[in-house]
């Protein structure tokens, strides 16, 4: 996003590995000079290992390669409930809240069905599970957003540098 607001480009994850979709990421940085890279952080509290531990390596791989690419000097990570609490009715309203506020600010997400349809099987448990997972999916593209419009409310990565909820990248 630029500061104006428009989206430069969006994309996901579906279907790529988690290197391909970091070297996206790193592709899409690098392309538009980006000014700042804000990744969501783990949220606070979650103690399952199970849960932390992908999300945790993932982000250790793209510390990694947001160093090789120069920008990690630009990258701060952002706790989900700051920006989640600077929208009405999307902290405690999740992902119907989320929608709700990116659609009163004029964005609707990508229709993921549409955009993953091969993916998609004709008939049976697997249609529904993919289906959901692609639902899911769409979330992402409205939290995106949405952590774009919080961070644009800043006038300067420096101003947003140790603020509650934002973090430089741990090495």
């Amino acid at each position: 996003m630029n500061a104006k607001g428009g989206i430069l480009e969006e994309f996901d994850s579906w279907g790529q590995t988690s290197f391909a979709f970091i070297s996206e990421i790193i592709r899409v940085a690098i392309k538009y000079d980006v000014d700042a890279i804000f990744i969501e952080d783990v949220p606070y509290g979650l103690s399952k290992q199970f849960m932390i531990k992908p999300v945790l390596r993932l982000q250790g791989v793209l510390i990694h390669a947001l160093h090789l690419g120069g920008l990690l000097e630009k990258t701060l990570f952002l706790n989900p409930s700051t920006w989640q609490r600077a929208f009405e009715g999307v902290w405690k309203g999740k992902a119907v809240g989320a929608l709700k506020a990116a659609e009163v600010l004029g964005y609707t997400p990508p229709d993921m069905l549409t955009l993953h349809k091969k993916d998609v099987p004709a008939h049976g448990k697997e249609r529904a599970k993919v289906r959901a997972q692609l639902k899911k999916a769409s979330t992402d593209y409205v939290d995106a957003f949405l952590m774009a419009k919080y961070v644009f409310s800043f006038a300067s990565l420096e101003d947003m540098r140790g603020k509650p909820g934002m973090q430089e990248p741990s090495i």
